[in-house]
Order: C-alpha cells, then sequence, then structure tokens
C-alpha cells in the first residue's frame, strides 16, 4: 500500500475512532492544510494532524511538531492540538502543547 493510501485509510480509522469517542468530525483537505481533521463535542474543538510510520519515532515528524508548537504559543484559542501517529496497527496519541508533545492516555481522547 502506497503512502497516500496508508494516510487517507489512517484518516477515515481516525474519523470512526473519534465517532466513537462521542465527536462530530470532518476531515479537512487541500496540500497546504496544517490538519487533517477538525473534531467537536459538547466541550471542545480539536484539529488532529494524523501521520503514518513504520516505527513509533516522532523524530521524523520534529519541524512539524515545532511548528505546531509554536502555533499554540502565538494563538493562544480554546482548541485543542493533537498529533496522532498511526504504526503497526496501533495509535500513539500526542497533545501538542507550547513546549512539545505530551502523550495522551488510552480513553482520554
Amino acid at each position: 500500500m502506497s503512502d497516500s493510501l496508508t494516510l487517507r485509510a489512517a484518516i477515515y480509522h481516525a474519523l470512526a475512532r473519534l465517532s466513537l469517542s462521542g465527536y462530530q468530525a470532518e476531515r479537512i483537505c487541500g496540500k497546504t492544510r496544517l490538519f487533517d481533521i477538525i473534531a467537536w463535542n459538547k466541550e471542545r474543538i480539536v484539529f488532529l494532524a494524523i501521520r503514518t510510520s513504520r516505527t513509533r519515532s516522532l523524530t521524523r515528524f520534529s519541524e512539524e511538531l515545532i511548528s505546531l508548537c509554536r502555533m499554540v504559543n502565538t494563538h493562544p484559542v480554546q482548541v485543542q492540538i493533537q498529533f496522532w501517529l498511526y504504526c503497526n496497527a496501533e495509535w500513539s496519541q500526542y497533545q501538542v502543547l507550547s513546549g512539545g508533545a505530551m502523550p495522551i492516555r488510552e480513553g482520554s481522547l
């Protein structure tokens, strides 16, 4: 499966997971997008960047994460920015904060 097909499948898998967790979610399209999904429920709005990798390491995405952290610093709004990494049929989820990415515990979406 090509990288683009793998990413597309991961995005649809994330949409299904968000729906099961009680979120409304929409996929964002376009080559210059920062996020792949915007999701919301009664309590919060979440912007998600979805990526795939053969390893669980975030080092491949360090420049992208730095850019997202800068966004948190310069635009303090009441939304969450999350970075989800799909690897070997499992998710690693991170909340992007001003100082870096913090792992999200399972079930605390």
